[in-house]
């Protein structure tokens, strides 16, 4: 009998439980992956150049794996995080003058590491002559599906 009422207290005893995380759960019922702090300023980074371009509509994120104007695409193809960087940078320093070289530096550097790789879907500016010799074309527009799972960024030459 002693026993039996040792059991029933210790079966009905409140335990403490932990506070689940809200981000990692709703992750968890999104199914996607919870971002490492370099992954989160990637994105932090992508937002303000959105909000802090010289002109609107110049670069943009939407939610991901949407259909954008300019689908299908005319080209397809994946570029690293070091050519990235670069792209980043030419595009900062034709998109985003009112930065210091300093910020667009440390801007273009933050936005790229969500990935290790990009794909990206070029649409043609049929204006210019096209040619990936030199790699990529910065021209037309660029449209970076499905980063992180989270954002599709569009970039606008």
């Amino acid at each position: 009998m002693l026993l039996f009422c040792v059991l029933i207290v210790s079966c009905s005893a409140p335990t403490k439980k932990s506070k689940p995380n809200q981000n990692s759960l709703l992750d968890e019922i999104l199914n996607i992956d919870t971002l490492t702090i370099e992954q989160q300023s990637a994105l932090d980074a992508l937002t303000f150049i959105q909000v802090n371009t010289d002109e609107p509509n110049q670069l943009y994120c939407t939610f991901s794996n949407i259909e954008h104007p300019c689908y299908p695409a005319d080209t397809i193809f994946d570029i690293s995080q070091s050519e990235f960087l670069k792209i980043m940078e030419a595009f900062l320093n034709k998109h985003c003058t009112n930065f210091t070289i300093q910020k667009r530096k440390e801007l273009a550097g933050l936005s790229i590491l969500a990935q290790e790789k990009y794909q990206v879907l070029h649409c043609y500016d049929y204006s210019n002559k096209l040619s990936y010799d030199g790699g990529p074309q910065t021209s037309g527009t660029w449209i970076l599906p499905n980063i992180r799972g989270r954002i599709d960024l569009t970039l606008v030459w």
